[in-house]
């Protein structure tokens, strides 16, 4: 194989090799979201061993009536997300629960009122709770998976305009090789055709 045709080939794998894994990473980036996933990093060792820091959750969006005890957690603190485990659910009030009747007195329907739910969290390497008891509305969702350490840099670094910009890129740059060597094939078939 001639100098040219290696550095050809060169080419071709490093361009497949940077399109595939851009390809892949939109995948998994845009699977997630459409599977209603955020992604959030472990910024402290309140976790361990569970969690540690640098590690990477996904997060998704549940109804805060089923969250339990020992579930992990994504809350908002002062407008920061912590991750952290429930340690105990407090029922604010009573479920009310309304009996629709037919005028032959049988139930045709229930219809339930859910009363608000607060929430004690708990680091698992912390000793005590967390000071704070979280109401429902400051819960953003629950644990549903965890991000494998050789993924986690790719799967919080990478924006959907970071994995445009490097597809554009990685585009852009086999076409100016691509329109390159053919200036370059053109040149020596005048050059050749001027000789003979």
């Amino acid at each position: 194989m001639t100098g040219n045709k290696l550095r050809k080939v060169a080419q071709n794998m490093a361009f497949f090799a940077v399109l595939g894994v851009v390809c892949t990473t939109a995948a998994i980036y845009f699977g997630l979201q459409f599977a209603g996933i955020s992604l959030y990093t472990i910024n402290s060792p309140s976790m361990k061993p569970s969690l540690s820091p640098g590690d990477v959750v996904g997060i998704r969006a549940v109804d805060p009536w089923e969250i339990e005890e020992g579930d992990v957690v994504a809350y908002v603190k002062d407008g920061v997300p912590v991750v952290h485990r429930v340690a105990e659910v407090r029922w604010v009030g009573y479920d009310v629960i309304t009996n629709i009747k037919k005028p032959d007195g049988t139930v045709e329907s229930e219809v339930t009122q859910r009363q608000p739910r607060e929430f004690v969290f708990r680091g698992d390497n912390n000793p005590a709770d967390d000071s704070d008891v979280v109401q429902q509305t400051q819960i953003i969702g629950r644990q549903s998976l965890e991000v494998p350490r050789p993924f986690s840099w790719a799967a919080t670094s990478f924006s959907r305009e970071t994995l445009i910009a490097f597809g554009v890129l990685a585009i852009a740059a086999y076409v100016a090789w691509e329109l390159t060597e053919a200036a370059a094939e053109l040149r020596r078939r005048r050059r050749t055709s001027l000789v003979s």
